[in-house]
């Protein structure tokens, strides 16, 4: 049997806690497990530009090269 569980990017400031407890706590379904992991905390909203003061976000400096 196949599980997808999903780890939310504030959880992921904290990776020695998230591999303890959730991805090595059942070591017998340690396979067919598959993780949706979101951006660390705080990376998504650098990626995007802030709507509100029209500041320029990552994306604009990868776009731009």
């Amino acid at each position: 049997m196949i599980s997808v569980e999903k780890i939310g990017g504030t959880s992921m400031s904290a990776f020695g806690d998230v591999l303890r407890h959730i991805m090595l706590y059942d070591k017998a379904r340690i396979l067919g497990r598959i993780y949706v992991v979101s951006a660390y905390s705080g990376v998504t909203n650098q990626l995007l530009e802030h709507k509100k003061t029209g500041e320029r976000g990552i994306y604009a400096l990868f776009a731009e090269g």
